[in-house]
C-alpha cells in the first residue's frame, strides 16, 4: 500500500531530483571555497613571514640636504602623497637621493634586495612608463616592530645618494614625481615581491617649473658728465632682477641711444641685441667717446619665454663728452749767452672749459704758472686742463743757446823796441758766441774798437769782446813793454 505524504510532510522531508542537483551544487561548491580559504590560510603562512612595513622616498631641495618623506609609513616626517615640493627656478634644484625600505622577515624568509622607481610628468599629460629600477642597499638590522614570528628580523636598506635631477630638461608647467618601491624575497616555497605602492596606485608629489621672470631691471651710473673727447670709454651696466632672485632667466637685452631724455624713441644699437637663457643677469655697453656733445643711452630687457611677460627698460643715462681744450706757443725767447738762464716761454690756452690748470717739466720751471722766464737752455713741456678736467695734448717746447762761449786770446804782441818810442803792436782773436764781434780797448793811443792795435809806446792795455747777442768775454788784459833807458854816449876822455 502506497503511503501518502501531507504538503507539510512533503515540504519538510520530501526532496525531489532538481532540490538534490542544487543541494550537491552547494556542497561542492562551499567545500570548494573551504579548501581553498584552507590552502590560502596555510599558503599566506608561507609567505607572510616578510614585507616592507614602512618605506621613504629621499630629496635633497635647493641644496638643503636629505630629507625624508613618508611613502607607506605614518611617521613626524612629510606625507609624500599629495605634496607639493615647490615652485622651482633655474636657480633652484630638487634631486631625488634614493628611497628607504624598513623590512621585516621571519621563519625562512629572506629579503634579497630592494628598488625604487619613479617617473616624472606633467600633470596634464599621460603617464609615461617608470624608470628602470634603482637598486636600495642593505643598511643595518634594527630593532624587531613585532610584525610576525618566530625570531623576527627587521632591517634597513636605502639609497641616499642617487643624485637623479628631477628638473633636467624640464619646461615650465605643474608635474608629478610618481615612485614606490619593493622588495625581493625568498621563502621554502619559493620567491617573490613586496610592494609598497599605495595599493597600486603609486605615491605622487607634486612640484612646479617656472621660468625665471624678469620683474625689473635698473642702470648704473646714472650720468656720466665729465668725460673727455677721445677718452677711454666708460661702462653702462644694465642689471636685471628676477623673480627667484637668482639663476638663468630667457631673455634678450637691447641698447638705445637718443639725443633727447626719454627712454622710448631712442635708436637700436648695432650689435647689442643680445639673447641668453644662461644666468647673464646683467649686460653692459660702453658708448663711444670720439664725437663731443651729449648722447641718452638706455637699455631694454625683454622676457622671452611663452609663460613670461613684458619688457623692462631702464631710465636713460646722460652722457656728456666735452670738447678737448688747446695750448700753442705764443713767442720763446732763445737763451743769448752760452749757459746763462735768459730763456721765456709764452703759450696761449684755449677751448674747453676756463679756468686752465697748468703742468709743467723741466728745469727751473714753475710747475703751475701758464708762462715762464728764466730758463736755460733745454726741453720744456706742458699740458693744460680745463674745468671738466680735460687735457690738452703735450706741448714741447726746445730753448736753444750758442754752441760755446763768446772768448778773447792774445794771438801775439810787438813790445816797443827803442825806449819811448811807440812800435809796440796788440793782435788777438775772437771765438765762439755769435759773431759779429765789437771791440772795447783801454790804453793810451788805442783805436777803441779796433780788432788789432799798432803804433802802441809801452803800457798796458785791456780788451772786452762783445759778440752779437750782446755776450762778452772777461777782460784781456796785455803789457807792452820797452828798454828801461834810452841809449846813451858819454864822452869818456879828450886829448887836445
Amino acid at each position: 500500500m502506497r503511503k501518502l505524504y501531507t504538503p507539510e510532510k512533503e515540504n519538510c522531508l520530501v526532496v525531489d531530483k532538481r532540490s538534490q542537483a542544487v543541494f550537491s551544487t552547494i556542497y561542492r561548491t562551499t567545500f570548494l571555497v573551504f579548501i581553498l580559504f584552507v590552502f590560502s590560510l596555510i599558503s599566506g603562512n608561507l609567505r607572510a613571514q616578510s614585507n616592507i612595513y614602512e618605506s621613504y622616498a629621499i630629496l635633497n631641495i635647493n641644496n638643503a640636504g636629505n630629507s625624508y618623506y613618508d611613502l607607506q609609513a605614518t611617521t613626524a616626517n612629510p606625507d609624500f602623497e599629495g605634496a607639493d615640493l615647490g615652485t622651482f627656478y633655474s636657480s633652484n634644484s630638487l634631486v631625488l637621493n634614493g628611497a628607504q625600505n624598513k623590512i621585516y622577515k621571519c621563519g625562512t624568509d629572506d629579503v634579497i634586495d630592494g628598488w625604487f622607481y619613479y617617473r616624472i610628468y606633467k600633470t596634464t599629460d599621460v603617464a609615461p612608463a617608470f624608470s628602470a629600477g634603482q637598486k636600495i642597499f642593505y643598511n643595518m638590522d634594527i630593532g624587531a616592530s613585532g610584525q610576525c614570528s618566530p625570531n623576527e628580523v627587521d632591517q634597513i636598506w636605502e639609497s641616499s645618494g642617487a643624485g637623479i635631477d628631477v628638473l633636467s630638461g624640464l619646461t615650465p608647467g605643474t608635474y608629478y614625481l610618481e615612485m614606490y618601491t619593493t622588495a625581493n624575497f625568498t621563502y621554502s616555497g619559493g620567491s617573490g615581491t613586496h610592494y609598497a605602492n599605495n595599493g597600486g596606485n603609486n605615491y605622487k608629489a607634486t612640484f612646479t617649473v617656472a621660468a625665471n621672470c624678469i620683474n625689473g631691471v635698473s642702470i648704473s651710473p646714472t650720468s656720466l658728465s665729465s668725460l673727455c673727447l677721445g677718452a677711454a670709454s666708460p661702462t653702462l651696466t644694465a642689471t636685471i632682477s628676477t623673480q627667484s632672485g637668482a639663476g638663468a632667466a630667457n631673455i634678450s637685452y637691447e641698447w638705445f641711444s637718443n639725443t633727447v631724455n626719454n627712454n622710448t624713441t631712442g635708436t637700436a644699437i648695432s650689435g647689442t641685441l643680445l639673447n641668453t637663457t644662461t644666468a647673464t643677469t646683467s649686460s653692459t655697453y660702453s658708448p663711444p667717446t670720439t664725437v663731443a656733445g651729449t648722447v641718452y643711452y638706455y637699455c631694454v630687457v625683454t622676457n622671452l619665454d611663452p609663460t613670461c611677460s613684458g619688457s623692462y627698460v631702464t631710465d636713460p643715462v646722460e652722457v656728456i663728452v666735452n670738447s678737448n681744450p688747446s695750448v700753442a706757443l705764443t713767442s720763446q725767447t732763445n737763451v743769448l749767452c752760452y749757459g746763462a738762464s735768459t730763456g721765456t716761454i709764452d703759450i696761449t690756452a684755449s677751448g674747453g672749459v676756463a679756468p686752465y690748470t697748468y703742468a709743467w717739466t723741466g728745469t727751473g720751471v714753475n710747475p703751475t704758472s701758464e708762462d715762464q722766464s728764466g730758463l736755460a737752455a733745454g726741453t720744456y713741456t706742458v699740458v693744460v686742463t680745463d674745468a671738466n678736467g680735460c687735457s690738452t695734448s703735450t706741448l714741447t717746447v726746445t730753448l736753444t743757446e750758442p754752441a760755446s762761449p763768446v772768448t778773447v786770446a792774445l794771438t801775439s804782441q810787438t813790445n816797443v823796441l827803442c825806449y819811448g818810442a811807440s812800435t809796440g803792436t796788440i793782435d788777438i782773436t775772437a771765438s765762439g758766441g755769435v759773431a759779429p764781434y765789437t771791440y772795447a780797448w783801454t790804453g793810451t793811443g788805442v783805436n777803441p774798437t779796433s780788432e788789432d792795435q799798432s803804433g802802441l809806446a809801452a803800457g798796458t792795455y785791456t780788451v772786452v769782446v762783445t759778440d752779437a747777442n750782446g755776450c762778452s768775454t772777461s777782460t784781456l788784459t796785455v803789457t807792452i813793454t820797452e828798454p828801461a833807458s834810452q841809449i846813451a854816449v858819454a864822452l869818456t876822455t879828450q886829448t887836445e
